[in-house]
């Protein structure tokens, strides 16, 4: 994954893609709450409680 990470970084968005994703892929991922450390600050995950 960290190869495929760093291609796509260096190459453009989805240069590279999981199989499991598909190639006809109809919808995008609404990103407008996304935090921009969405991946590197555990502070800002949510936290889901019962």
């Amino acid at each position: 994954m960290k190869v495929i990470v760093q291609i796509n970084a260096r190459m453009g968005k989805g240069t590279i893609k999981v199989a499991s994703e598909g190639t006809n892929q109809l919808w995008k991922m609404k990103q407008g709450s996304r935090s921009p450390g969405y991946t590197t600050d555990w502070d800002e995950l949510v936290a889901v409680k019962n």
